[in-house]
């Protein structure tokens, strides 16, 4: 008996690992350039009560995933939702199977049981997530692109549950939309300045670009952050 004892706490200590792997917040860049507004504003449209769902919507390389992990961050959000916080990547392939498997041995603590498909996953999910009467619990999509995938797990049953979506589409089961915008002309500089484009090189480690040089590639370009890659600026 205690030797299957010691067994099941060792699996679940692997399963708890991996759970927390994959839904783990990413690392934030050393460099982040005007996203203080946004998370504030983004912070209190989460919070308000009767919102279950909110979507950060913008273009690739706006920063949507970086200002969701600073979200995750933020000391009230944290005080929050405490330890149930959890981060995961969907993009354009999803296996929702494997990702809902995941989340079941992170809540539970112990090997989920084998499911039928994603739509048993996700049900057995939201049933474990009633049974277990977890209090504010705030599940993070990252790079949604397909409605159907996110209406499967909205749990809406589920009172203290709260979603964060990252899409370039705003889906009609969004309960709150955030635009996020380009980033202000003020702050396209201080990056611009102090992150790629004349760090080294023609002007020197200290020396400015001529002003109507900047003037023009600010005017004629619109500048995205790479939330990714946060040492190159796009200019589309």
């Amino acid at each position: 008996m205690l030797e299957e004892v010691a067994k099941i706490g060792k699996e679940r200590k692997i399963y708890s690992g991996m759970g927390s792997r994959v839904f783990s917040v990413p690392e934030l860049p050393n460099l982040i350039v005007g996203l203080q507004v946004p998370l504030q504003e983004l912070k209190t449209e989460l919070l308000r009560q009767g919102v279950k769902v909110v979507g950060i919507c913008a273009p690739g390389g706006c920063g949507k995933t970086t200002l969701a992990a600073m979200l995750c961050q933020d000391d009230q959000v944290r005080r929050f939702f405490k330890d149930h916080i959890y981060f995961s990547s969907i993009s354009s392939s999803p296996n929702l199977k494997v990702t809902m498997q995941r989340l079941f041995e992170m809540v539970n603590g112990f090997p989920s049981p084998e499911f039928q498909d994603e739509d048993d996953a996700c049900k057995q999910v939201e049933y474990l997530l009633i049974q277990k009467k977890q209090e504010n619990m705030l599940l993070v999509l990252d790079d949604v692109w397909s409605e159907p995938v996110l209406q499967k797990l909205l749990f809406r049953r589920l009172d203290e549950y709260k979603m964060l979506v990252t899409s370039r589409t705003a889906f009609q089961s969004f309960d709150s939309v955030y635009h996020l915008k380009t980033l202000r002309n003020i702050d396209a500089v201080t990056l611009f300045y102090l992150h790629s484009a004349f760090l080294q090189g023609e002007y020197g480690n200290n020396d400015q670009p001529p002003a109507e040089l900047l003037e023009k590639v600010l005017c004629s370009s619109a500048i995205y952050v790479d939330a990714s890659h946060m040492n190159t600026i796009m200019f589309v």
